[in-house]
């Protein structure tokens, strides 16, 4: 190739370099080197990842004995009080050798263990009560049921399963098989735990939205409880239809707390003068002055905040930030 051909070549890759450079390097590196910036208006979203356990108000129904269950409710079905769910046949026992009635087992001895004092004999196949119905026990629903909603420990979920398998068949062996369950779908819980950082973001009474898979649940924050060095436990409150309500204990979820928009200002612009929060804004004169702001919502490295005015705890106005004013990015005045 001609010495002439590779040295147009070259130049026009160095020319190539350079208006990279020009376009994409300096102005990355300007900005970084500004010692301010101009507010502006933007989004704010601040979620919590979190595994939550599901604790309703539910009660499991036993079968009479030994003999031949036949349901007549759907899964996940809304059900009334005194509504026909289930028809019992019962069946006599089998003899041993001897000719005495054997002793019957059953396959859900743990499910009974666990849900002992917590069963009820079904003797008409009739509900007792309006709610859910489900064939899905875990043996969870005496442990954590919303009667002791404030009494459950991180222990008492130590060993929920991820998943919950109906107890739907065709026959009983023993007084107290566990064989339907009927929960209260007017109110529910969501419970978690979550560190102080976490914890924070939580106020009981506040609404936030849970969002599991694909579904999003309004919920209210019921409490935030704990020891100051632990881990807070948290519940959430909601009377949203979900359609796995009943079948699942445990569940992945996002629980957005905030998701709002204003300015947005970067909590490393932020100081405190004199116990108040704010930040410093330049003037025409290209001096600085401190304004006071108020704190919207923050994910901790950003925060909406109040625009104009604000009102302080003594309801008297304090002006604040406008959109388009120009701050200081790190003022070297007051506390952070």
């Amino acid at each position: 190739m001609p010495k002439i051909k590779k040295r147009t070549i070259y130049i026009f890759l160095l020319t190539l370099l350079a208006l990279y450079v020009v376009i994409y390097i300096i102005p990355g590196l300007s900005g970084a080197l500004e010692s301010t910036a101009v507010l502006q208006y933007g989004k704010l979203k601040v979620t919590t990842e979190a595994e939550c356990y599901i604790v309703r108000d539910e009660t499991v129904y036993g079968a009479e004995g030994h003999g031949k269950v036949k349901y007549l409710a759907r899964e996940g079905v809304l059900i009334k009080s005194g509504t026909k769910v289930m028809e019992f046949t019962e069946k006599e026992v089998p003899k041993n050798d001897q000719g005495e009635p054997k002793e019957m087992t059953t396959e859900y001895d743990d499910l009974m263990e666990s849900l002992k004092g917590h069963t009820v004999i079904d003797k008409n196949g009739a509900a007792k009560r309006k709610g859910i119905f489900s064939t899905y026990i875990d043996g969870y629903e005496k442990k954590l049921n919303a009667n002791r909603l404030d009494e459950i420990t991180e222990e008492d979920i130590s060993g929920v399963p991820d998943s919950i398998e109906s107890v739907k068949r065709e026959n009983t062996f023993v007084e107290g098989d566990p064989v339907y369950k009927i929960c209260d779908n007017a109110g529910w819980h969501l419970v978690f735990w979550a560190d102080a950082d976490e914890a924070e973001r939580f106020t009981e009474g506040a609404d936030v939205v849970t969002v599991i898979g694909k579904k999003e649940l309004k919920c209210d924050v019921y409490s935030v409880t704990g020891k100051e060095d632990e881990d807070k436990k948290i519940v959430l409150h909601t009377n949203r239809h979900y359609k796995d309500f009943a079948e699942v204990r445990k569940v992945q979820a996002e629980i957005v707390t905030t998701d709002t928009e204003g300015i947005l200002v970067e909590n490393d612009w932020i100081v405190k003068v004199d116990g108040q929060q704010g930040v410093y804004v330049r003037t025409t004169t290209d001096d600085y002055i401190f304004k006071p702001i108020q704190i919207l919502a923050t994910d901790g490295e950003k925060s909406v905040v109040s625009e104009g005015t604000f009102y302080d705890d003594e309801g008297v106005g304090v002006e604040t930030v406008l959109v388009y004013d120009e701050v200081q990015k790190n003022p070297k005045d007051g506390e952070k």
